[in-house]
């Protein structure tokens, strides 16, 4: 068995600010105008991208009025057809995939209006109607006050086979920090699980959050390039009571 995981990430960028080439995900990452750089703080996770060998630096997201503390996470997050097609379509694909959807708001309430890149017909539908389900069965009430700063939806699928682990990480414009050594976190980000396997038939797939947050991430470093560790991801991982942790069942969200 084979583990796909489906993991939308919303940007917030300035609408007066946005020069987007071809919708692509990276120019949207790159229409941080020059204003809004000057509040970046200072930051070293200890990794220096060989692009930009500035001092690290660090914009952070304005706290949602409309989320929870902590962790969040969602049952039945997308139509179960629509993640079971999700999985299925990227195991015989057999590699990672990924968009980046424009936003335009809603469409109506509770329906959002997406533009696709036009690249890849078939990636850009399944992005498209699992991010449309995500928002109507749950995403909306959480994330709908933050919808008229949201430029567009990154969406990807991590692959991997049985014993992959994933490191350590702060999610974070990758391309954009390249460029300027700023890391700049999505507005909001979650993980949807699509690998239909029963509770109790494997091992593993627990997914960890640190409270702490940034601060957390600033001590441990990129892929804990500060504190080493050996199988555990960190060193302190369910040892400390601000980790906060959601085990792996078919079509949950967390975030």
């Amino acid at each position: 068995m084979r583990w796909f995981l489906i993991a939308p990430k919303l940007f917030c960028l300035r609408d007066d600010s946005l020069t987007m080439a071809g919708g692509h995900a990276a120019d949207a990452a790159d229409a941080v105008d020059e204003r809004e750089l000057t509040s970046a703080e200072a930051y070293d996770d200890g990794f220096t991208p060989r692009s930009c060998p500035t001092a690290g630096r660090l914009l952070r997201q304005p706290a949602s009025p409309t989320l929870p503390a902590g962790m969040t996470v969602m049952q039945g997050a997308v139509d179960p057809a629509l993640a079971l097609e999700a999985y299925e379509f990227t195991a015989a694909l057999g590699q990672p995939w990924g968009t980046y959807l424009t936003s335009h708001g809603e469409s109506a309430p509770g329906e959002l209006a997406l533009q696709r890149i036009g690249a890849e017909p078939e990636v850009e539908s399944l992005a498209a109607r699992l991010l449309a389900s995500f928002w109507r069965r749950g995403a909306a009430e959480l994330c709908g006050a933050d919808l008229e700063d949201v430029h567009g939806f990154s969406v990807w699928a991590v692959v991997g086979d049985v014993g992959f682990k994933t490191a350590y990480h702060l999610d974070y414009a990758e391309v954009f920090r390249h460029r300027t050594n700023v890391i700049r976190p999505p507005l909001h980000a979650a993980t949807l699980q699509v690998s239909p396997v029963p509770p109790g038939s494997f091992a593993g797939g627990c997914f960890g959050a640190h409270l702490d947050g940034l601060e957390h991430y600033e001590k441990h470093g990129y892929k804990n390039r500060r504190q080493p560790t050996g199988d555990l991801p960190t060193t302190d991982w369910d040892s400390c009571k601000r980790w906060a942790f959601a085990p792996y069942r078919f079509n949950q969200v967390r975030g």
